[in-house]
């Protein structure tokens, strides 16, 4: 969520457009290093004649996976604090108007924007298309398809390389065709998926196949519907953060009572032999990613109304107008620090203008600023 909201704070619409696109990639990348460890400790542990079937002594291969995955983690993290800086302010004063504290504190006003709350439903949507069918996907294998352990790793890491690869393409076809109909192209991509889920067939190398289209489309609509949410904001980023915490919060919630809900529904006292497993986890994979892509199509139909333009268009010119008409002396921000101004020569004048324009544009964009 902070990274995003970094994107907005930005005010480069490339930065913003392509913030969801950098994102997933460095997301994918990550996941693709997990999977490619574990693949690996899998292959080399030697514990078991059976290939199909996890046990106890893979423990020792997973142990190794969590500590090298958490070392990682911590490693960038630290890089970032310590190696990202924010941007310095020149100006020695900051400042803050009325209008600009009441935008940043209406953050209720996106209960009552229609377009609110049709980017939420897709956005969930989108986040329990992925997370179900990776949480799954590694089960499916093994008990529906009876495929060797390895492929726990193996088909999660051919999810995201797709996914990484759907990138590349991502943007250009969002100027060439638009925002909804890439969105609507990857819905009926992970529509077809699922049917082909639900067909594929004991042992069968399809999954390879079907894992690259179900990386594919779940790519390509999280990183659209995450530009569709920063368009959204637009040039509210001063309830930004508040946003994408609704976002992130639905996300999580969401999918935090399906899966409970599935590990509620699995089929009690199967025998060991017994495919009731395989068959739930079929189910699984085929009707929650396929019922949330019909509800994310269904949104999607409906008709887009933003209401909160108009109004910021008034609080950044009430904005504009309150600095611009302070008085009879002026206190702005140069690189020589504040001065007054009550007599000012044409020299003076032109570098009083240029500066009250800086700063106008600057509580535009920063909004609520303390004196």
């Amino acid at each position: 969520m902070s990274h995003w909201k970094i994107w907005d704070e930005s005010g480069e619409d490339v930065v913003k457009e392509c913030g969801g696109l950098s994102r997933y990639a460095a997301t994918g990348s990550c996941n693709i290093f997990v999977f490619v460890i574990t693949w690996v400790f899998l292959e080399t542990s030697d514990v078991n004649s059976d290939s199909n079937q996890l046990g106890t002594g893979d423990a020792t291969a997973f142990t190794y996976v969590v500590f090298i995955v958490v070392g990682t983690g911590v490693f960038f993290t630290v890089v970032f604090h310590l190696g990202v800086k924010e941007p310095s302010r020149d100006c020695s004063v900051e400042f803050a108007t009325q209008s600009s504290k009441r935008s940043a504190a209406n953050w209720r006003a996106w209960f009552r924007e229609p377009l609110f709350y049709k980017v939420g439903v897709l956005y969930m949507c989108v986040r329990v298309i992925i997370n179900v069918t990776q949480c799954y996907i590694p089960m499916y294998t093994l008990e529906t398809l009876d495929l060797s352990k390895r492929t726990i790793a193996i088909m999660p890491l051919v999810v995201y390389l797709s996914g990484l690869v759907s990138t590349l393409f991502t943007k250009p076809l969002n100027k060439c065709l638009g925002r909804k109909t890439v969105f609507l192209g990857g819905l009926f991509m992970i529509l077809g998926t699922s049917i082909w889920l639900w067909l594929i067939p004991p042992h069968s190398k399809q999954m390879y196949f079907a894992s690259v289209a179900l990386g594919y489309g779940g790519s390509t609509l999280l990183v659209t519907v995450l530009t569709m949410l920063a368009d959204l904001i637009g040039n509210s980023v001063e309830t930004g953060a508040f946003v994408y915490g609704a976002m992130s919060f639905l996300d999580k919630m969401s999918n935090g009572v399906i899966i409970q809900i599935i590990q509620l529904l699995y089929p009690k006292n199967t025998d060991k032999g017994s495919s009731a497993g395989g068959l739930y986890y079929r189910e699984v994979m085929v009707f929650a990613s396929g019922v949330a892509a019909v509800i994310a199509l269904l949104a999607l139909a409906t008709p887009e109304k933003k209401n909160l333009d108009k109004a910021n268009q008034e609080t950044h010119g009430a904005t504009s107008n309150t600095w611009l008409q302070s008085g009879s002396w002026s206190l702005v921000c140069s690189s020589k620090g504040p001065f007054f101004a009550s007599y000012e020569s044409p020299a003076q004048l032109v570098l009083r203008r240029e500066a009250t324009e800086d700063a106008s544009e600057s509580l535009a964009f920063y909004g609520s600023m303390e004196l």
